[in-house]
């Protein structure tokens, strides 16, 4: 996705959208966080200036990030109004700091600092301040580019992941997929974002959907008919691509398929794009039975399931802790998903999640040394923005 109006990076867009520089409020935001650790809860503007933070950052916190404590009771009050509060936090994440009569601002919580300085919502500040997202518009544009990051960055972690895999062959992309399926020039098939071959009767087949929880859903207020519109519209059509995927792969013998192969459908989904619940697989199988219906008639399909870019990104840690000497990735997988698939479908308990199952195996679950890395490049970026 590229239109001019967002610049070349998420960067350029946060800058143009807010009038300030990413970079200033992620060191304004690394000031808050070292401070907040030392215990110290208060920050005036010119103690944040005197720090080293960049002026348009202490303008931007205290216009965006900050509410008077009247304004802030009446937020509250509308919450309790709308509903059981022990899940809603929108109100504390979004403004996490009370301005008080002094003109300073008092830190209510350190996890919400981080998440407004470094989190989602660095997103959503974005995107409202980009206007309505009507067809056409750059909010709509905005959010079109960056589910391609999310796609991008999917692809970055699996090609690790390959890379460190000896049964994972390579990892195949939607454009290809499409480009060697095209039967009628400017009618591409529907397919998914990635294909893995898993050796010689093994397929991944994965959907990457940057698609976060909406506000009801998101903090507990939800209904099921709500849900059941959210899965539908995201987790639902993503294995609809995934299973007209696998059916191109069997009926063409890709990629070295045959009628015995087996095929693992992933879709993989922001940190929120899910409820924190173990019965989000067992109900995605259930809503998913007609769209995989023949395929599982075929005994070629394992269940469907969903998982976070964090766990994905777990995986990658796993791949790389053991390489070619471990246990292989792909095997790993391959046995979460038949253990998860024993439980729904033959014994009716609850799937068994990625991380009980790497526990119950014995599976060391280290941090990819690439998230080490890139948190280094980015604490290197900031000190250089505070010494400047």
């Amino acid at each position: 996705m590229t239109d001019p109006r967002l610049g070349a990076t998420p960067a350029d867009t946060f800058n143009s959208a807010n009038g300030v520089e990413l970079l200033d409020v992620l060191a304004l935001g690394h000031i808050v966080i070292e401070h907040a650790a030392d215990g110290e809860y208060e920050f005036t503007r010119a103690g944040l200036l005197s720090a080293g933070a960049p002026q348009a950052a202490v303008d931007f916190m205290f216009a965006n990030m900050t509410q008077p404590l009247e304004r802030y009771q009446r937020r509250l009050a509308r919450d309790r109004r709308r509903g059981e509060v022990a899940n809603q936090r929108y109100a504390m994440t979004e403004h996490p700091f009370v301005l008080m009569s002094d003109g300073s601002a008092l830190l209510l919580r350190y996890q919400w600092a981080l998440d407004r300085f470094f989190g989602s919502q660095l997103y959503w500040q974005t995107f409202s301040s980009l206007g309505r997202p009507d067809p056409g518009s750059a909010a709509e544009s905005f959010s079109l580019a960056m589910n391609d990051v999310f796609e991008e960055a999917v692809a970055e972690v699996l090609t690790r992941i390959v890379d460190q895999s000896p049964a994972m062959t390579r990892l195949i992309r939607e454009n290809e997929l499409q480009s060697a399926w095209t039967e009628s020039v400017g009618s591409p098939p529907s397919v998914c974002d990635f294909v893995i071959p898993l050796g010689p009767r093994g397929f991944m087949t994965l959907d990457a959907t940057n698609h976060s929880l909406n506000f009801a859903l998101a903090q507990g207020l939800g209904t099921i008919d709500d849900y059941a519109v959210d899965a539908q519209q995201s987790l639902v059509k993503k294995c609809d691509q995934i299973a007209k995927t696998i059916r191109q792969i069997r009926r063409r013998n890709a990629f070295g398929a045959s009628d015995d192969s087996v095929f693992v459908p992933i879709v993989v989904v922001p940190v929120s794009g899910v409820p924190n619940l173990g019965t989000t697989e067992g109900d995605l199988v259930w809503r998913t039975e007609e769209v995989f219906g023949d395929l599982a008639g075929t005994r070629c399909l394992y269940t469907p399931t969903v998982i976070t870019y964090s766990d994905l990104a777990l995986l990658e840690g796993i791949a790389e802790h053991y390489g070619a000497m471990g246990p292989d990735i792909a095997q790993a997988i391959v046995g979460w998903r038949r253990a998860a698939m024993s439980g729904t479908v033959v014994t009716g308990t609850p799937p068994t999640s990625l991380q009980d199952y790497l526990a119950g195996a014995g599976i060391q679950r280290p941090i990819p040394t690439r998230t080490f890395r890139l948190q280094r490049e980015l604490v290197d970026a900031i000190q250089r923005r505070l010494t400047t």
